[in-house]
C-alpha cells in the first residue's frame, strides 16, 4: 500500500467496500492510517517495517468492528470481529513471508480453533497472501499438493472446511512463481 495511496483510494472511492483486507502493506508505525486511508474507514494494522510485510483490515465506520487481541500470534496476521447485516464475522488478514515454513499456518489454525470453540458456526473470512506458489486452486480446493508447505496448506484448508475464492494469481512476476 505504501507508494500506492492514489490507487487504493481510487479503488475505495469507486468500489465503496464495507470491509477491506490487505497484506504486504509495507507500513511502519510512524505512518498513520490517516495518511493512507480515507476518514470513513476504521483501520486495524499489524506493521512489520517499511521493507515489506504488514497486514491490515479496514471497515467502514458504520460497521461495528473491533480487533480480536485474544488472537495475537508471532505471525503476520490480524483478526477483527465485525457485525454486518446482523451477521457476526471473524475477519483475518494474513501474510506468510516466502522464506518461512509452516509455522504461520499452525498459528492460524490455532486461532481458528479458538474461534470455533467460542462460537457456534462462525463465519470466517480469511484474506491475504499465503505465498505458496504452484498451487492449483481451479476447483476451489487445492488438488494434489506436492511438498511440505502445499501439503500443510491443503491439510489446513480441509481441516477447517475452507475454500479458495480467488483461483488465479493476483500478481505475476519473478517472485510469484507464475509468468
Amino acid at each position: 500500500i505504501r507508494g500506492k495511496c492514489a490507487v487504493i483510494n481510487s479503488f475505495i472511492e469507486t468500489e465503496n467496500p464495507d470491509i477491506l483486507i490487505g497484506s504486504e502493506s509495507w507500513l511502519d508505525p510512524p505512518i498513520t492510517s490517516a495518511e493512507i486511508f480515507p476518514p470513513h474507514l476504521q483501520v486495524f494494522r499489524k506493521d512489520r517495517n517499511s521493507h515489506g510485510g504488514g497486514v491490515f483490515i479496514g471497515a467502514n465506520n458504520t460497521i461495528p468492528c473491533f480487533e480480536r487481541t485474544d488472537l495475537l500470534s508471532d505471525s503476520e496476521q490480524i483478526w477483527c470481529h465485525a457485525t454486518l447485516g446482523g451477521q457476526s464475522l471473524q475477519i483475518r488478514s494474513f501474510y506468510r513471508p516466502p522464506d518461512t515454513k509452516t509455522e504461520p499456518l499452525l498459528y492460524l489454525g490455532s486461532n481458528i480453533s479458538k474461534i470455533n470453540a467460542s462460537s457456534r458456526s462462525p463465519l470466517i473470512i480469511l484474506g491475504g497472501d499465503f505465498n505458496v506458489p504452484g498451487v492449483d486452486w481451479s476447483d476451489g480446493i487445492q488438488s494434489e499438493p506436492k511438498g511440505a508447505l502445499p501439503e500443510a496448506l491443503a491439510d489446513f484448508t480441509l481441516e477447517n472446511h475452507l475454500s479458495q475464492k480467488v483461483s488465479f494469481p493476483t500478481r505475476r512476476d519473478e517472485t510469484s512463481g507464475t509468468e
